[in-house]
């Protein structure tokens, strides 16, 4: 059964910079194990549910940011660590 929920997120950082051009951006980052992230063939009922909720809330989120002219960014253990290898 699907509930309709209001929920609050609270992201893991904000980031304001100002790119090579001279712009200034904003950047909303959550951060995020993939297991939470990803379905597989593996992943349980209950860990499934929390990734639909968890996609949901982003989508949410990213509409919200670009609204306000900002950008939603989801980063998981491969973006941080790959060996310093660009991705």
């Amino acid at each position: 059964k699907l509930r309709v929920k209001q929920y609050h997120i609270q992201t893991d950082f904000v980031l304001i910079y100002q790119d090579n051009g001279g712009k200034r951006r904003g950047e909303l980052i959550e951060i995020k194990p993939s297991s939470q992230t990803t379905m597989t063939p593996k992943t349980r009922d209950r860990e499934k549910l929390q990734i639909a909720l968890n996609h949901a809330k982003w989508e949410a989120a990213a509409k919200w940011c670009r609204l306000k002219g900002l950008h939603f960014r989801i980063v998981t253990e491969h973006d941080i660590f790959h060996g310093g290898n660009k991705r």
